[in-house]
C-alpha cells in the first residue's frame, strides 16, 4: 500500500486487490465471493478505524478471560478437593 497524497484530515492511497481484501477481512482477494465483489467496487468505505477497535477489543477480553478462565479453574479445583458443606438432596 502506499500513500499518494494527503489534507490535513484525509489520505489517497494506493493499493493492491489483495490489500483491499485484506483491509476488508479477507484473507485474500481470490476468495470468490459476492459481498467481497460488492465492496471492492470504487466508492465502497471501508471502516478500519472500527474493525480495528473490534479487533483491539477483542484482544484485549482474551487475556481477561484466560485469567478468569484460570481463577475459574483453580476455584473448581479447591471444590473438588474438600468436602461438600451441604450434602446433595437425594430424590
Amino acid at each position: 500500500m502506499k500513500i499518494l497524497g494527503k489534507n490535513k484530515e484525509e489520505y489517497v492511497l494506493q493499493a493492491t486487490a489483495e490489500e483491499v481484501a485484506n483491509l476488508i477481512g479477507y484473507y485474500y482477494q481470490g476468495a470468490g465471493t459476492a459481498k467481497l465483489d460488492q465492496v471492492m467496487e470504487a466508492g465502497h468505505e471501508i471502516a478500519v478505524a472500527d474493525m480495528y477497535k473490534q479487533l483491539y477489543d477483542i484482544a484485549a477480553a482474551q487475556k481477561e478471560l484466560r485469567e478468569m478462565a484460570l481463577k475459574l479453574e483453580s476455584f473448581a479445583t479447591l471444590l473438588r478437593s474438600r468436602d461438600p458443606l451441604i450434602p446433595p438432596r437425594q430424590v
